[in-house]
């Protein structure tokens, strides 16, 4: 085999292939064994047909294309390890030019993007104050309180904030329609599960009485059967119910925490939420610092990285649905909008999270950030604890293929060039009119994370074990594509 690598422009590869006649004729028997059962010939078992008679029957080219994709792999991967220079970021296109008198093809695949860094040293950033004030320790008590609430039946007509069992069924045209019957169904009043109107005519019903209700579905509604036309529906009042809600006092948080007084409990609470806002205005911080230094650098990113990271995303989204027992079309249906509008909305977050791996990558590289023993040993650390689990359960996931130790290793670089980071630019104190991070505005940014995760780390449904997910492989070797077009 020869082969010949065009890459002048550092973008886009090209490798063109020519096989001698020997390698081709065994890549075209072993084609010949691997399909031969799918050839019926007159006067042959199947499978017992020779590759001659079946080429007489079919054509020449019968094996052509199953051919080249079993030779190529192994092509591919020699050239690869013969110039480890060459970093494909998407799969390969393959093109056959000739089968005679020489077989020639070749394969184009895009190249891992050059990364100019910018400045990343010597940067000014302000730091985020953090305060705590009463109102988020009374919303945190009132939260506590609220999950010991227990339902007290009340014998009065319905009220906004009550919660009613009801029996119900709808129809429109004085037809019933799928969907708009149940029984024993609880609904709390105010809380707009149903449709507009709905609840403020259940309000003032009382215990077995039936009333019929008479709503109009929304022009939008995404059962388009039923979007704009008027219902009638049937209900009958079962039970009257109020959340009763502990007096928050020391009783109360004796019931609810170690502490015997509800003051020492308010000072636990405000401990913690300092300390969960401090995190949040640490990672603030350091997703605006790595923001200033990707700005800072130049990336040319070729459209099949960006392609990939929309893919990955719609996939976590699709699962996101089937977990809240909803599957993709049912979502596209009822928002009304198609695949083509879900990619374009998460095309620039999928830019720029390729953009901030690159940039990752590009300072570990650089830097040459290496992880100890000690670095992993403490990584392993972090993952038990925030999976309550043990060192010893960490290390058995990794041996049961849970976790990837490749993975934990790659996380542990990653919160040494974090500490980089810091360490090499410097955090001024907070702006005396700086948002503080209880504000809306402080919050950590969505699309940009300092620790750049991976979307490769192994999620178990069952026993999921957390780790702080590394940066995606951007050059690990794409699938292998069939050949896109033969020739004679």
């Amino acid at each position: 085999m020869k082969y010949t690598i065009d890459n002048t422009n550092g973008k886009r590869c090209k490798v063109e292939f020519s096989l001698d006649n020997q390698e081709w004729q065994t890549a075209l028997e072993e084609a010949y064994l691997a399909n031969r059962d799918r050839f019926k010939i007159q006067g042959f078992r199947p499978g017992k047909a020779p590759r001659g008679i079946i080429e007489k029957h079919y054509g020449p080219a019968v094996f052509v294309e199953d051919a080249i994709n079993i030779i190529f792999p192994k092509l591919y991967d020699k050239v690869l390890e013969e110039n480890p220079n060459i970093q494909p970021v998407s799969a390969p296109d393959l093109d056959l030019a000739t089968v005679e008198p020489t077989v020639v093809f070749s394969a184009e695949f895009d190249l891992m993007p050059k990364v100019v860094l910018g400045k990343y040293k010597g940067l000014e950033i302000h730091d985020i104050a953090v305060e705590i004030d009463d109102k988020e320790i009374q919303d945190q008590l009132a939260s506590e309180a609220q999950k010991l609430a227990r339902k007290v039946k009340v014998d009065r007509p319905v009220q906004l904030g009550d919660i009613v069992t009801f029996d119900f069924s709808g129809s429109v045209d004085g037809v019933k329609f799928d969907g708009g019957t149940a029984k024993d169904f609880e609904l709390e009043m105010g809380s707009g599960q149903f449709i507009p109107g709905f609840e403020d005519q259940i309000v003032g019903m009382a215990v077995n009485e039936d009333r019929d209700i008479k709503v109009a579905f929304p022009t939008d509604y995404h059962e388009k059967s039923l979007a704009g036309k008027d219902a009638v529906f049937a209900c009958k009042v079962n039970n009257i119910s109020v959340n009763q809600i502990p007096e928050i006092n020391d009783a109360f948080a004796k019931d609810v925490s170690v502490f015997d007084t509800l003051e020492d409990y308010k000072q636990d609470l405000k401990s913690k939420l300092m300390a969960t806002k401090s995190k949040q205005a640490t990672t603030t911080v350091d997703n605006n610092l790595l923001d200033m230094i990707v700005g800072d650098t130049k990336i040319e990113i070729p459209q099949s990285m960006i392609d990939r990271q929309i893919d990955v995303r719609l996939r976590d989204f699709e699962m996101m649905l089937s977990r809240n027992n909803m599957d993709l079309n049912k979502y596209l249906e009822m928002t009304q909008s198609n695949i083509k509008d879900m990619r374009t909305h998460f095309a620039k977050d999928a830019e720029k999270a390729v953009k901030v791996n690159l940039v990752v990558e590009e300072l570990i590289k650089v830097e040459n950030i290496q992880a100890s023993d000690v670095d992993i040993a403490n990584k392993l650390e972090s993952i038990a604890k925030e999976n309550n689990m043990t060192i010893e359960q960490v290390e058995q996931a990794i041996k049961d293929g849970q976790l990837d130790k490749e993975q934990v290793v790659h996380a542990a670089k990653l919160d040494k060039l974090q500490a980089f980071i810091r360490q090499h630019n410097t955090i001024l104190p907070p702006k005396p009119t700086e948002n503080t991070v209880s504000d809306a505005k402080a919050e950590p940014k969505k699309t940009t994370k300092t620790k750049p995760k991976a979307e490769n780390v192994d999620k178990k449904v069952e026993k999921d074990v957390k780790v702080e997910k590394s940066t995606e492989k951007l050059a690990e070797k794409e699938p292998k594509k069939p050949v896109k077009k033969s020739t004679k």
